[in-house]
This record gives structure tokens, sequence and C-alpha cells, in this order.
């Protein structure tokens, strides 16, 4: 999975990712943690996006050093993603 663009709504304090697609796709969210949210292409069933409400919160526990629940660790491999 490669993340292919982001952007990030500061009055709503959410990150919306788009997932191995150039331009949002008709999809269905599925809540899989408090505040992160799955976008999945309901005719294949891939991912192709996520969200992350709350993600001032999110992205402050991750620079004091929690770890990203290991479930969601794929969608960023990379801990400077964060920096």
């Amino acid at each position: 999975m490669k993340i292919q663009a982001l952007g990030y709504d500061p009055e709503a304090d959410e990150l919306d990712l788009l997932i191995d697609v150039e331009e949002p796709v008709p999809a269905e969210t599925i809540p899989v943690d408090a505040g992160i949210y799955i976008r999945r292409d309901p005719d294949d069933e891939r991912v192709v996006g996520a969200m992350i409400r709350g993600y001032a919160g999110f992205l402050r526990k991750i620079l004091e050093g929690e770890s990203i629940p290991p479930r969601f660790a794929h969608f960023f491999p990379n801990p400077l993603f964060f920096r």
C-alpha cells in the first residue's frame, strides 16, 4: 500500500489519506479504532483511503514515543512520516 496524497483540515482536526489511488473513489468508511477509519472500495474490497479524526492528538502520541497499533503499522511504515 502506498499513500498517494494526504490532506489535513485544521478546523476538523482530520487527516485524510488516499491509498493506492490518484483521486478519491466511492468507498465505504469502516471504523477500526477510536477516530481511525479505513475507506474500502465496496466492489473489490481494497483499501483506497484512511481518515484520522483528532489527528493532532494522534500525532502528539506518536511524537512522544507511543507506538502505532500493529494493525495500522503497515499504513505508516516509516516513522519519519510523522516528523
